[in-house]
């Protein structure tokens, strides 16, 4: 009989570390975080207001996938097997001010650019979003971002951001300013998602927000170009 039983044992003890090697075969690799990427082609930004106001013309705002381009995410997310790419608008609004002058209302197309990583072993993506929020004159630029109550304090970026950017963050979302230029990078993954040497469930937003979103931050400042 207890020979009976310890082989019953044995038998199921195999069975289900059968089963684990299957699911672990077949379940998604860790994320990793890959290097910083190059800075290449720099995207023009315009800085002109046109009298009487203090935006920039929402008909000359540059796109935001021009920015952040499906190579960044293949270099940063090197566990990525595809980027998915989607595009939104951005209507501005009718701006006037004291003294006279205003802008139209008018919109800023693709202001919003979505980075989908399909990763390696599962059908989960990463969605990297980042959206120009305002481009105007300096002063106008720091009253947006300072007037902005959703994102935090400000904060020391984990890396060394090209010089005069600042950010402050949420847990899953970074808004940073420099000069006539306001933008957000914000991200969204299922929680099943597992980065390589996460050791906690819901640790995941920290090492996007620590590893991830601050080398893509600096590459995209470092590309803009005033024009």
């Amino acid at each position: 009989m207890r020979g009976g039983n310890t082989r019953k044992w044995a038998a199921a003890t195999a069975l289900a570390a059968g089963g684990l090697a299957t699911l672990t075969a077949c379940g998604q690799k860790p994320v990793k975080v890959g290097s910083a990427p190059a800075v290449g082609q720099t995207v023009q930004v315009p800085t002109f207001t046109g009298a009487g106001s203090r935006v920039v013309p929402a008909t000359s705002w540059p796109r935001a996938c021009d920015m952040i381009r499906e190579s960044d995410i293949t270099t940063v997310l090197p566990t990525t097997t595809k980027v998915s790419t989607s595009q939104s608008d951005l209507k501005l609004g009718s701006l006037s001010f004291s003294g006279g002058g205003g802008i139209d209302y008018s919109t800023a197309y693709g202001a919003s650019c979505v980075r989908d990583a399909h990763l390696d072993g599962t059908d989960d993506v990463i969605s990297t979003d980042l959206s120009l929020k305002m481009l105007g004159t300096p002063d106008y630029v720091k009253e947006e971002y300072d007037h902005d109550t959703t994102t935090g304090n400000d904060i020391r970026l984990p890396i060394q951001p090209p010089a005069g950017v600042t950010c402050k963050a949420s847990e899953t979302e970074y808004l940073c300013h420099r000069g006539h230029v306001e933008l957000s990078l914000s991200w969204n993954f299922p929680n099943d998602v597992k980065w390589q040497g996460q050791r906690h469930d819901g640790d995941g937003d920290r090492i996007y927000r620590e590893k991830v979103a601050p080398k893509l931050l600096s590459v995209v400042f470092a590309r803009i170009k005033d024009g």
